[in-house]
């Protein structure tokens, strides 16, 4: 699902997978949404470089677009 792709976001609270440790208030752009086992889940390219999948509760998002 790409309808908020290009929106921005940040980090409500630490999102730790086992390569990468994003802490809270870290910035970010959506690059798509995914259904998986019943849980929705958002890949977020965060501005340091990397890329996580994060669940909704666990972002803000601001409505927001990066500038082309």
């Amino acid at each position: 699902d790409r309808k908020r792709k290009g929106m921005r976001c940040g980090a409500k609270r630490t999102i730790r997978t086992r390569d990468v440790t994003i802490q809270p208030a870290n910035q970010g752009t959506i690059i798509y949404e995914m259904e998986n086992l019943g849980r929705r889940l958002i890949l977020v390219q965060w501005d340091g470089g990397s890329s996580t999948y994060a669940f909704p509760d666990d972002i803000d998002i601001s409505g927001a677009t990066e500038d082309p």
